[in-house]
């Protein structure tokens, strides 16, 4: 049978939202397509809940031992009979037109060969859309600081990854889709769409929050990897400061002025190398500044000053006046309360 869509899921232990995830799947607005689930040798309950579904969409795989994410997707890959392939975890959920209007995008943009979308955050204490660059050139600059697509919101055409010999590198344990989408941004354009179609699950047990280290090391690799192949930077500098002063969580005023420069010197070196299209470049530099000044708030007024008085503050497509009242708020607060603690 011809699909036009493989739905393709991969599942280890994930008995406590797997029924949720399930259902929304097979509640799509469109009715035909393939739903691939591969068991990856769970110990609970899962392959029961699976198999308890009487639905002919439902295919399931089962491994006989646990072979991990990357593994078992490449076996997904490899038996998926879709055209598309849309991604999606056991502990997320699909919004119901989720499959229907990436279809249609992708069948009236058939240049994009990577389709995402924005998604809805479900955390316990509420939830919020997190929004992800749109065009392909806004997602190629993203990826030198972020994962630009959220994995579980993809829909892939099938031939892109066949005609070009791409999958998950085995060598990714964690981090598997920024390889992915790196090696797919040289051969297709990609593209998120800026609705959420995904509710996307924070929780303690998912794998970017108990390998949180691990999955960090990976994705810096991919990092090294697009500043390298680049050829904005001298090599031996990427690792020690790009890694350092533009993904640290440890910030004080120090590491905000050494980022500015940092940013100063890749913009600087692209405006040589012209590998980065401009001005998209330039207001992706000047929003991963403005983040990093927000996350130093509690550093007081200064933090809001030094992006004000920086020349980022002039590529703004990111950051609009609500942005920036709400960082002055943030850095008011900041100074207020070390006044209070006296520092």
């Amino acid at each position: 049978m011809n699909f036009k869509i493989t739905v393709l899921m991969s599942v280890y232990n994930g008995v406590n939202h797997l029924r949720d995830a399930i259902d929304s799947v097979l509640t799509q607005t469109i009715p035909n397509f393939e739903f691939l689930i591969i068991d990856d040798g769970s110990s609970d309950n899962s392959l029961e809940i699976i198999e308890g579904y009487d639905d002919s969409r439902i295919r399931v795989i089962k491994n006989r031992d646990n072979i991990g994410l990357t593994r078992s997707l490449n076996k997904g890959l490899k038996l998926a009979r879709g055209e598309y392939i849309a991604r999606i975890d056991c502990d997320d959920i699909c919004l119901p037109s989720r499959l229907e209007r990436q279809l249609e995008f992708m069948v009236q943009n058939p240049e994009v060969g990577v389709c995402g979308s924005w998604i809805i955050v479900m955390k316990e204490s509420g939830e919020y859309v997190r929004k992800f660059p749109v065009s392909h050139d806004e997602i190629q600059c993203f990826m030198l600081f972020k994962t630009p697509l959220a994995h579980p919101s993809v829909m892939i055409r099938r031939h892109v990854l066949t005609r070009n010999q791409l999958n998950y590198d085995p060598y990714f344990k964690y981090g598997q889709d920024m390889d992915l989408w790196d090696k797919c941004a040289m051969v297709c354009q990609m593209h998120n769409i800026d609705e959420p179609f995904i509710k996307y699950r924070e929780h303690a047990n998912q794998i970017g929050k108990k390998h949180q280290g691990e999955q960090k090391f990976f994705s810096n690799s991919v990092r090294k990897n697009i500043l390298k192949r680049s050829g904005l930077l001298d090599p031996s500098q990427v690792e020690e400061a790009h890694q350092h002063l533009c993904l640290s969580s440890k910030i004080n005023r120090e590491s905000l002025d050494q980022l500015k420069f940092w940013l100063n010197q890749l913009k600087l070196s692209n405006d040589k190398q012209k590998f980065y299209p401009e001005p998209v470049f330039s207001q992706v530099l000047s929003w991963r500044f403005f983040y990093q000044c927000k996350k130093a708030s509690f550093l007081g007024i200064d933090s809001f000053f030094r992006f004000q008085n920086s020349d980022f503050k002039n590529f703004t497509n990111y950051i609009d006046k609500d942005d920036r009242f709400k960082l002055l708020l943030a850095c008011c607060k900041g100074s207020l309360k070390r006044k209070i603690k006296g520092l």
